[in-house]
């Protein structure tokens, strides 16, 4: 387990060397939605249509720039799904719905927020409100295996519904906002350093003042 102590210390008075999720590669591809369907755009402006359901949004790349995570919202369906777009496939084995069948049973998955990629493209998160509060859920896309990293969550106000960090010493770790139950009899939201196996790293903010100079220091300290 990381020192709690060090970490706090670092965010309050220097920024940890940390780096956050970005919309573009280093090798400037990126992805964007249009009228409900996927674009992916390519460093000379150039773009090709992914999807054409007009259902698709929330669209995420990889930092090697070769999956794509969005988010699909059906008619007529209560719930959304997770689909990926793997280029390195067959045109016609491109693009899966990952949305694990398992936490649908349990009716876990409702309305789905900002799915990510881990730094090595090897999992996949997103968020999704089920009930009054939200879960964090990773899927690992070898096995398809799914877990709830965190219960009780809200979407950070400003900025994605959560973070993976994408660079720095602590990439592979996540930002949520996130019920500390077991530090209060009631209920106290705090910004969280969780670990991708779901653990509780450090808190690096108690308000959303707080987690934008958290997130200005990761930004300066981020890797170009």
């Amino acid at each position: 387990m990381r020192n709690r102590i060090l970490v706090w210390t670092a965010v309050v008075f220097g920024g940890l060397l940390l780096g956050v999720a970005q919309s573009t590669t280093a090798a400037s591809r990126a992805v964007r939605e249009v009228a409900g369907n996927i674009l992916l755009v390519e460093s000379d402006g150039s773009s090709k249509q992914l999807t054409t359901t007009g259902q698709d949004s929330m669209p995420s790349i990889s930092l090697d720039g070769k999956k794509i995570v969005f988010v699909r919202s059906p008619d007529g369906q209560s719930r959304d799904d997770v689909w990926v777009v793997d280029l390195n496939k067959p045109v016609d084995q491109q693009i899966s719905n990952i949305t694990p069948p398992e936490l649908i049973a349990k009716h876990y998955i409702a309305a789905i927020l900002d799915p990510q990629f881990s730094p090595d493209a090897a999992t996949i998160y997103f968020y999704t409100e089920p009930g009054n509060f939200g879960l964090v859920i990773s899927v690992d896309l070898a096995s398809k295996r799914s877990k709830v990293l965190a219960h009780g969550v809200v979407p950070i106000l400003q900025g994605r519904a959560f973070d993976v960090i994408q660079r720095g010493e602590y990439a592979g770790d996540l930002i949520v906002y996130k019920d500390s139950e077991k530090l209060t009899a009631g209920r106290l939201f705090l910004y969280w350093l969780v670990s991708p196996e779901g653990a509780n790293i450090a808190i690096v903010a108690d308000n959303e003042n707080d987690l934008g100079l958290f997130r200005e220091q990761l930004g300066r300290a981020s890797p170009k």
